[in-house]
């Protein structure tokens, strides 16, 4: 449907260039390449529709920002910043056809052939709209995570159009007069290569780019916050990162590949994301704030269940509103957003545990303290992760990543006793990816233990060491 929408520019911080305008006359439009194509429009319509206006209301960071204060940029500005990345992707990413000679052309030439650039784009830039309010903080929130799973299956029903939840969708958007994703997209864009390209199992170098191990949602993520937060942890230089990724297509099974000048850069971006965890995502107090706030919203929603179907079209200030209307939601909610966190009482590394293993013996403990104490003042924070193997396929700059071998060290090309073996990234520092897989693995496993204050943190710390001894890692 037609709609006039007022005049509307991106200029990104982080790229330092305008991404493209709309709402001004045609000859004013232009995006960042300074040219005019189809996909061009049909991501300046995507921006104005239910799901991605909605996105401007979304914090990326979800609650890092009463922490950091600066931390408040929204999942609409990462979208449009992942779609940038794509562009230069376009352009810098090369792809080898042959392996007789060196010779390279740019990604753009191998998705044109393969009529996947609008896709490619299109799947960037659509690819968070599935996001809750307070972005992931709402995927550790039970009867949230029992209902919706997590961000990608909600992004994918919105692209769905037989789906129960796109029907809701199409007809919220119906009253505020706006456009879906996939009412745009139809007869333009095939929806169906947009959500193959969001489908972790496709291991296809497009899709990779796009959901895989290279992929450019995280590398602007952790850009991104890393900026916003205030650390600058993150830095890299992402044209020259791109330049040394390769699509080696010589094969029947297309695979990405990376230059060995490519190294440093995601050494960089590896350290830069494992110091944002422990400096920032992974801190007692941002998840003291996580499991007050889900408590808080799993309240709301036991006084008010029908309201659960009301989350995936929700802004945070619609959230907020209706969990501080609450009287069972206000209390915890009000200690959040007046940055009062519960304290520490306990927190350990398990082992040989599932989480629901976890949450039994929790509930069994507070059972105990509730003669002398509410249940509410105290709170468990179980990663969502628990006791989950993430396949390397799909693990972020995993170490699983080919290097080109130039020749350069031929003693790691070859396995001791003369047989020839995948040059891998992680075989180049081995060391280091132990390291970074030691602390993953350690905040996976890693629970905490919240009470309400200081007092009854201490006073339930030895009981709590008593009840996990057995599982506690030492």
């Amino acid at each position: 449907m037609a709609r006039n929408f007022g005049p509307f520019s991106i200029v990104d911080p982080l790229y330092e260039l305008g991404a493209f305008k709309t709402g001004a006359a045609p000859a004013a439009i232009d995006n960042f390449l300074g040219c005019r194509d189809e996909v061009v429009e049909v991501c300046e319509e995507l921006v104005n529709t239910f799901e991605l206006n909605r996105q401007n209301f979304l914090k990326q960071s979800g609650l890092l920002y009463l922490m950091f204060p600066s931390s408040t940029h929204t999942r609409f500005a990462h979208s449009v910043g992942t779609m940038i990345l794509g562009y230069y992707a376009l352009d810098h990413v090369r792809v080898k056809y042959s392996t007789r000679h060196s010779n390279t052309k740019p990604l753009r030439h191998y998705a044109a052939k393969r009529e996947m650039t609008e896709a490619f784009l299109v799947s960037l830039l659509t690819h968070d709209a599935g996001h809750l309010p307070f972005s992931h903080t709402l995927e550790d929130c039970p009867p949230v995570a029992a209902r919706y799973g997590d961000h990608e299956e909600i992004t994918a029903d919105y692209l769905t159009t037989s789906s129960p939840l796109y029907k809701s969708l199409a007809k919220r958007a119906r009253t505020q007069h706006l456009d879906t994703m996939a009412s745009v997209c139809r007869h333009r864009v095939q929806l169906s290569k947009v959500r193959g390209l969001h489908d972790k199992r496709n291991t296809s170098p497009i899709s990779q780019l796009v959901n895989g191990y290279i992929d450019l949602d995280r590398l602007d993520h952790y850009y991104r916050d890393s900026f916003f937060i205030g650390l600058k942890l993150a830095s890299v230089n992402i044209k020259g990162f791109l330049e040394a990724v390769v699509v080696d297509a010589a094969s029947d099974r297309p695979l990405i590949k990376l230059r060995r000048e490519g190294i440093q850069h995601v050494l960089n971006l590896l350290f830069g994301r494992e110091m944002l965890w422990q400096g920032a995502f992974d801190t007692d107090t941002n998840r003291a704030y996580t499991a007050m706030f889900n408590a808080s919203v799993a309240e709301w929603l036991r006084s008010e269940p029908d309201r659960l179907s009301d989350l995936p079209f929700m802004t945070e200030e619609a959230l907020l509103a209706a969990v501080f209307s609450n009287r069972a939601s206000l209390p915890l909610a009000e200690l959040v957003f007046t940055r009062r966190p519960y304290q520490v009482a306990f927190k350990a590394e398990l082992h040989s545990l599932s989480r629901a293993s976890v949450v039994e013996m929790f509930l069994d403990w507070v059972k105990g303290e509730a003669l002398a104490n509410d249940q509410a003042d105290y709170l468990l924070f179980v990663p969502r992760k628990f006791g989950s193997k993430q396949a390397a396929a799909t693990e972020w700059l995993s170490g699983d990543i080919p290097i080109i071998d130039d020749g350069a060290s031929p003693q790691m090309s070859r396995q001791p006793g003369g047989g020839s073996r995948a040059l891998l990234l992680r075989n180049a520092h081995q060391d280091l990816f132990d390291y970074f897989g030691r602390q993953n693995h350690r905040r996976e496993m890693t629970i905490r233990v919240f009470a309400r204050d200081q007092k009854l943190a201490t006073a339930a710390a030895e009981s709590l060491e008593v009840k996990y001894a057995d599982y506690t890692v030492r």
